[in-house]
């Protein structure tokens, strides 16, 4: 309960691992399904929902950048170049 202090890790842990998760879930529904399945192809298939994923990774702050957070916020590692 750090209301007026510095802001916690929990955002960055939770963006990190579901932006991760969505990527693996994606690939390997693309891998089950193959490349060149219907459901792979269409229009909002898994490969548009794989690249979306992806994009979570880089859009609002890149994973690296949320990794030096939680470096610098949990694990107390010293900041980073940047």
């Amino acid at each position: 309960d750090n209301e007026h202090g510095v802001p916690g890790a929990e955002g960055s842990v939770i963006r990190l691992y579901f932006a991760e998760l969505s990527k693996r879930v994606t690939a390997a529904a693309i891998d089950l399904y193959g490349v060149a399945h219907p459901e792979v192809l269409a229009i909002h298939g898994w490969a548009f929902d794989y690249f979306d994923a992806f994009s979570e990774t880089i859009a609002g702050g890149t994973a690296e950048i949320q990794r030096d957070l939680i470096g610098e916020r949990v694990l107390g590692l010293p900041r980073g170049a940047r």
